[in-house]
């Protein structure tokens, strides 16, 4: 077993520390997790949650079945600057879901006008991956990246770093005890289909149809996180 990991120092930096030094080209397979794993001395879950946020900030991209794989070199690095939104704002989960609610259904117009076929995959990839994790952790990742691939694929970067901003404000202790409520939890497979629709009217290209898709997706997130007589 590689001795390549250190404990005192945290998983995402020794697996960022990994792919620099192999120095993987674009579209790139990885080795499989098991190796990875091994030559990392990481156990397999702390290995895939720290996959789930590289993928989330598009530094990898998976496919089931398939693999994990280096993102293209140029849209990995366009989004590197903006992964690092600043210091966390200080927030609560309605406005949060006020200002998601205010956005993210004109991101998902936009990504259904101007998605390319890479764009497509990459979201497309990301939700297939979801299917099949069981840890709610690594699978609220991967509803992180879902969302933020979308927003890549609306070519607007200024909305791209907002919707970054309003992920890190979910990291806020009072959000995760909301998102861990067994009635977000009890949600997933509704979740998971109301993501299959709003990714096939995006690669349909029907942008009102993406757009309404999210807002309904959004405001039945609310309702469980929030309670059914949560202003709209």
């Amino acid at each position: 077993m590689n001795e390549i990991s250190d404990s005192r120092q945290p998983v995402i930096e020794i697996l960022r520390s990994y792919l620099k030094e192999r120095g993987f080209r674009p579209n790139e397979q990885l080795p499989p997790e098991r190796q990875l794993a091994d030559d990392l001395n990481l156990t397999r879950s702390r290995l895939r949650t720290s996959l789930a946020r590289l993928e989330r900030e598009g530094v990898i991209w998976r496919h089931v079945g398939q693999g994990t794989f280096m993102s293209a070199r140029a849209e990995a690095q366009g989004l590197a600057q903006f992964t690092d939104a600043g210091p966390t704002l200080e927030t609560n989960p309605a406005e949060i879901l006020e200002t998601r609610l205010t956005l993210e259904p004109q991101i998902a117009f936009l990504a259904a006008q101007r998605a390319t076929g890479s764009d497509v995959e990459r979201i497309k990839g990301i939700l297939e991956t979801s299917k099949g994790i069981e840890a709610w952790e690594e699978w609220r990742e991967l509803d992180k990246a879902f969302h933020l691939a979308i927003a890549q694929a609306s070519k607007n970067q200024l909305l791209l770093k907002i919707l970054v901003m309003i992920q890190e404000s979910q990291t806020q202790r009072n959000w995760g005890r909301l998102s861990d409520l067994p009635s977000a939890i009890a949600r997933r497979s509704h979740i998971t289909h109301e993501h299959d629709a709003i990714f096939h009217a995006i690669q349909s290209r029907e942008a009102r149809d993406a757009a309404v898709l999210m807002r309904r997706h959004l405001e039945e997130v609310r309702k469980a996180l929030l309670g059914p007589f949560a202003p709209i």
